[in-house]
């Protein structure tokens, strides 16, 4: 199924597919960190969507105290097979199931029409059809590391239909945590023409299908100005030569080209200037029982100094509130993968440590208590 004014290809999207996750397959097992990858489209109950994931275990590592997944989940115009190098490298750090989902109207899963005017029918939009996803996949308990807008719609998530099922919440580069600035200036008219475009919903895939048979070309300066300087093994989908960026420019034109969607969501969620019309960091101090970190790149453009007030005042109740920076930009995961697969599977070893020694704490005052005897004389004894 495609289109032939647009060139996108389901068909192809799938190829690219196999082709990304079997270089980075051969890579990590050079690299001594063998791992299987397995793609999965689920079908759910009402029978008109279908949620595509990736799946990653390590062949030889296995976590035997925590059976449950780490959930990733991708930004706006992104998809499940940008985080393939993550899955093998997180896979193997933790030895726990990874799993990589395209939100609705996104990457490989159903493209249905857009329908949320608001921001809280547009966060439902999402997260119905992910919990019905999760439900499907009987997943009860998981770990979600999410990143720019996934960040924001997994954490309504957890504060929603997901409260109690995620111990660990990873934000990278989030979108949407501070507050808009009192007066955002928009004097000059490109500027009051971007705001009227950003209001109609007019999205960069637009112009990517508007360009028809050039689209890919758009994508490919695209990718070329954003990676210019960064070699293949460092785009988080190892290889090391021209294929691997030719695969890269084919999945993201695909996943651009094909029809829109969860594109539209963006207006309804955001103000121009990306910041959010219900700001994070109104509704992030509600969390409970959650481990929570926020991590972003030394040169992001999300801003971390909202990150770190929150994290250091109203989330102080939370078990765990972090923040750390690490190289790279907002891409966090991709500019420097090896390091952002380490530092996020630190921190959820340690929080499951952490949780462990609990566990065990309580569970030795409970038995301590429970071998007690009292003796009690029968003359203390009341009729």
């Amino acid at each position: 199924m495609g289109s032939v004014w647009t060139r996108y290809d389901s068909k192809a999207l799938d190829q690219v597919h196999d082709n990304i996750l079997k270089t980075v397959e051969e890579s990590a097992y050079r690299s001594g960190r063998a791992v299987r990858f397995k793609r999965d489209q689920t079908e759910l109950a009402n029978g008109k969507h279908v949620i595509h994931s990736i799946e990653c275990e390590s062949m030889y590592r296995k976590d035997v105290n925590n059976d449950s997944p780490i959930l990733l989940m991708h930004g706006y115009g992104a998809g499940s097979l940008l985080f393939a190098n993550n899955l093998a490298g997180l896979a193997h750090e933790t030895g726990r199931k990874v799993i990589a989902v395209d939100w609705l109207g996104f990457g490989a899963s159903s493209r249905p029409k857009f329908k949320g005017k608001q921001v809280d029918d547009t966060v439902e939009w999402f997260l119905d059809t992910f919990d019905e996803w999760r439900a499907t996949k009987n997943l009860e308990k998981f770990d979600m590391i999410a990143h720019s807008m996934g960040g924001y719609l997994g954490a309504f998530y957890c504060l929603g239909k997901g409260k109690g099922r995620v111990d660990n919440l990873v934000l990278a580069s989030p979108v949407g945590v501070p507050h808009a600035p009192a007066e955002m200036k928009t004097s000059s008219n490109t500027l009051k023409i971007l705001r009227k475009l950003w209001n109609w919903g007019v999205t960069p895939n637009h112009l990517v299908r508007g360009a028809g048979p050039y689209g890919h070309r758009l994508v490919e300066k695209a990718v070329n100005a954003r990676f210019g300087d960064v070699d293949e093994e460092r785009l988080g989908l190892s290889g090391g030569d021209l294929q691997t960026r030719t695969n890269v420019v084919d999945y993201l034109f695909h996943i651009t080209a094909a029809p829109g969607s969860g594109e539209h969501a963006l207006s309804k969620l955001l103000a121009p200037g990306a910041y959010a019309k219900k700001p994070l960091c109104e509704e992030l101090p509600k969390l409970e029982g959650v481990n929570l970190l926020f991590v972003y790149g030394d040169r992001d453009w999300m801003d971390a100094s909202a990150g770190e007030r929150l994290a250091f005042s109203s989330l102080q109740h939370l078990p765990t509130a972090e923040v750390i920076t690490v190289p790279g930009s907002h891409h966090v995961y991709l500019d420097h993968p090896e390091v952002f697969d380490k530092q996020v599977s630190t921190f959820l070893k340690k929080t499951a440590a952490k949780k462990t020694l609990l566990e065990s704490t309580i569970e030795y005052a409970a038995t301590s208590i429970r071998s007690i005897k009292l003796d009690i004389p029968e003359t203390m004894c009341v009729a």
